[in-house]
């Protein structure tokens, strides 16, 4: 009775069963790979696409006396940017630079109030996105307080924009002269505490990026403002103060 009910029990058993399992674990694994590979190659032509308008922009940064885009130029570097976030959508860094390219459309193109307001939304959109993508990015907060200060929209998050991009950046050269470019246009709007953060960031932007933040201060007539918060104990105000005695 045993050896019979041992017999029917392995009748009934498929001899193919395991064979099956193998099948659908290497097709699986196959189709796994498969799909990483894809995202590989999507990642990397998004990231083609957004250094390519990365290095124009930068281009024209370095060379602005003698190089300015035009707007067939800038409409160019926008496909490139929406190519990236369509293969890419959740990178903070093309959402950074496609809010760069419409601050640079602002300061170098002549437009409507139409395509102004446009261009705000898009741009303050992609900063916010940027910021909510990657909270411990201080350039990403730098960029949203550019959008809040280009607009006078001196509110609750342009603050806390400014809190976290000096306090998250308080090491990063290139942070200083990025928010003083924001926060200076509007010094006679800032409450007491922002603008001793922001003296406090010239004085930081003095010792680690002096060139443009020197500038920027002169420009805005700020540098005496900063040199009286060094006298006394900062070597930089022997370097940077001593004419304004």
């Amino acid at each position: 009775m045993i050896e019979a009910s041992t017999r029917r029990r392995r009748e009934r058993q498929s001899p193919y069963l395991p064979n099956i399992w193998r099948w659908v674990i290497c097709y699986g694994l196959a189709t796994l790979l498969v799909l990483a590979a894809i995202d590989r190659i999507k990642y990397s032509l998004a990231s083609r696409y957004s250094d390519r308008a990365e290095a124009a922009m930068l281009y024209w940064a370095i060379n602005a006396n003698t190089a300015r885009p035009g707007s067939a130029d800038l409409g160019y570097l926008r496909k490139l940017l929406e190519r990236s976030l369509s293969l890419d959508p959740d990178n903070p860094t093309h959402l950074d630079r496609l809010s760069q390219l419409d601050l640079w459309e602002l300061a170098t193109q002549t437009v409507d109030e139409t395509r102004r307001q446009q261009l705000h939304a898009e741009g303050l959109a992609a900063a916010r996105r940027g910021v909510a993508l990657r909270p411990g990015w201080a350039l990403a907060w730098a960029r949203l307080l550019v959008w809040k200060s280009e607009f006078d929209e001196l509110d609750r998050e342009f603050y806390s924009a400014l809190e976290r991009a000096t306090t998250l950046g308080q090491w990063q050269r290139n942070i200083h002269p990025a928010v003083l470019q924001a926060v200076l246009p509007v010094w006679d709007s800032l409450d007491d505490k922002a603008r001793r953060i922001t003296l406090q960031t010239g004085r930081r932007g003095l010792s680690q990026e002096p060139e443009a933040t020197l500038y920027l201060l002169k420009e805005y007539g700020r540098l005496a403002d900063v040199c009286a918060l060094m006298a006394g104990d900062d070597p930089l105000h022997a370097t940077h103060c001593a004419k304004l005695r």
